[in-house]
């Protein structure tokens, strides 16, 4: 595993775990913004990473305050965006890394 690969692993991990414990909204969606953000970077640099990428962005769909935000809230489009994109091509569907990006350049943009 090279260093970049499990400063990656840590980084998913240190933040699901921030993430599992917050109980406002406001602060979850906060941080996990930023890590959205993050995540996007990353795949600006690596695009051929995508599915790796989606897979740690739909991660997130199981933290616990996730579980409770509406289909039509930004934040859950997004993750649930991310669980198609981090499928098998023929599995995928119509989402695409340019809207996945769009979404979370939206998201950046209200906070």
């Amino acid at each position: 595993m090279t260093k970049t690969a499990h400063l990656q692993i840590m980084k998913y991990n240190d933040t699901y775990n921030s993430l599992n414990k917050i109980t406002n909204l406001e602060d979850y969606k906060l941080l996990l913004g930023k890590f959205l953000y993050g995540q996007l970077d990353a795949w600006k640099l690596n695009p051929h990473n995508g599915r790796e990428i989606a897979y740690e962005i739909a991660g997130m769909l199981s933290t616990s305050l996730a579980l409770g935000l509406p289909d039509d809230d930004p934040y859950m489009e997004v993750l649930l965006m991310a669980g198609e994109l981090e499928l098998p091509d023929e599995h995928k569907g119509e989402a695409t890394w340019e809207e996945l990006a769009g979404r979370i350049e939206a998201l950046q943009s209200k906070s």
